[in-house]
């Protein structure tokens, strides 16, 4: 019986061993990758913007050449909602066409070319050309460091799983690349794959204490045989053990390090450590609550760098979550002001603040 045992909590051991080095692993990958997808996307954002900026320029300036004859012939730029790189390039060849085109149009027809307007136009065109190129080259650098660091060792193994797929480089010498897809949605923002991944890890450790439980059974009653119910309650008792320990913990994604902790059980409150409130606890409602400036929120914050309706809390499939409403000045946990967060689980001692400044600080209590 003492054999049994000692092969079912070695088993066990191991695999829950596996299971946080491989979680601690893929947690660290996870922020990394999703570090350098956010620079990616911050540098596209900004080509969006110049992109459109240049569109309503060279659209002006149809405007203003379409008194001549030539000029009727011109068609308005017209920004796509395509975020694709393909998208871009094929913008930018249309507003290559229309420039020639003018500018052949000012070589016939001296009034035009001394156009003021006509001038200033063409002027900031040309600076809009030169930032969207410097753009450019900080999107294409933001994407090789990008593309390298999720197909090296040991992010190669699971970038894909945890949804960071590819990203094409901007040319807008090459030829065209239709079809491409979105760069704003090409890598997962919410954790969800993560998570997912570590639940099947966990359902696997189950299943095999279970197996490895029911075989130790099996050979206590071959060896022991009147003493088998023992060997029974024995083993039971450490899968059940297994369980409830594998589904009271869960992976804190949130900082650069995994660390299991406990879920608490009971309902939280908020304790606030700043302003003329300083000390008052609010009490957390399961269904959920708003916090903010606005008067329907909730939990009223009477501090202008605070949202409207900043943040929600509440419970979602037994777990008590921070989630932030698109905030103008971000959410942050335990005084970093540097990290905004979407999304976070409650524990015990988190510190929540909310806006870039940490004015207005929240203490999460089970108490």
């Amino acid at each position: 019986m003492s054999t049994a045992m000692d092969v079912i909590t070695a088993v066990l051991g191991l695999l829950l061993f596996a299971v946080v080095v491989l979680g601690i692993l893929a947690l660290r990958g996870y922020n990394g990758l999703r570090l350098l997808s956010e620079n990616v996307k911050e540098a596209w954002s900004n080509i969006g913007v110049t992109v459109r900026k240049q569109a309503s320029l060279i659209n002006q300036l149809i405007s203003v050449v379409s008194a001549h004859a030539e000029g009727e012939k011109l068609v308005m730029l017209k920004v796509s909602d395509d975020a694709s790189v393909g998208a871009v390039q094929q913008m930018h060849q249309q507003s290559g066409v229309v420039l020639s085109a003018v500018s052949g149009m000012a070589q016939r027809f001296p009034d035009l070319k001394s156009n003021t307007q006509y001038l200033s136009l063409m002027e900031s065109i040309n600076q809009v050309e030169d930032q969207l190129e410097r753009q450019r080259q900080s999107y294409n650098a933001s994407t090789k460091h990008y593309n390298v660091a999720r197909t090296s060792i040991p992010h190669v193994f699971y970038s894909k799983l945890l949804g960071f797929g590819a990203v094409p480089y901007l040319d807008f010498d090459g030829a065209s690349e239709k079809g491409s897809a979105s760069v704003q949605q090409f890598a997962s923002t919410d954790g969800e794959r993560l998570n997912d991944l570590l639940g099947k890890a966990g359902q696997r450790v189950r299943s095999v204490a279970q197996h490895a439980g029911e075989a130790a059974v099996a050979e206590g009653r071959h060896l022991l045989g009147e003493a088998r119910a023992q060997v029974e309650q024995d083993a039971r008792r450490q899968l059940a053990h297994a369980d409830d320990t594998i589904a009271e913990s869960v992976f804190d994604i949130t900082g650069d390090d995994a660390t299991v902790i406990s879920r608490p059980k009971a309902a939280p409150s908020l304790i606030d450590l700043a302003g003329s409130a300083s000390g008052q606890r609010f009490a957390l409602k399961a269904q959920g609550q708003t916090i903010g400036r606005a008067a329907g929120a909730d939990i009223i914050v009477a501090d202008p760098q605070v949202s409207k309706l900043h943040a929600w809390i509440g419970e979602e499939n037994g777990r008590w979550l921070l989630r932030d409403r698109n905030s103008s000045n971000g959410t942050y946990i335990n005084d970093d002001l540097d990290t905004r967060i979407g999304e976070v689980e409650l524990q015990p001692g988190l510190i929540i603040s909310l806006g870039h400044h940490g004015d207005t600080r929240f203490e999460v209590s089970f108490a």
